[in-house]
């Protein structure tokens, strides 16, 4: 998956479905703009708090 916010009022998230059996890799998105946009709210808002370190995949330990 990929997810890029631009300008703080752009965002573009896709993602990766498995491999196909010719070995192409299929990807679907969704482009969002605008303050008002519930998708760029949201992800600006996380972004922002950041993830608790339980949630953390940095901070886990193997």
């Amino acid at each position: 998956s990929r997810l890029l916010l631009a300008d703080r009022e752009a965002i573009l998230l896709s993602s990766f479905t498995e491999t196909r059996a010719d070995g192409r890799e299929h990807e679907q998105g969704v482009f969002g703009r605008g303050f008002d946009n519930g998708l760029v709210a949201i992800t600006r808002r996380l972004m922002a708090t950041g993830l608790l370190s339980v949630n953390d995949p940095e901070t886990e330990e193997a």
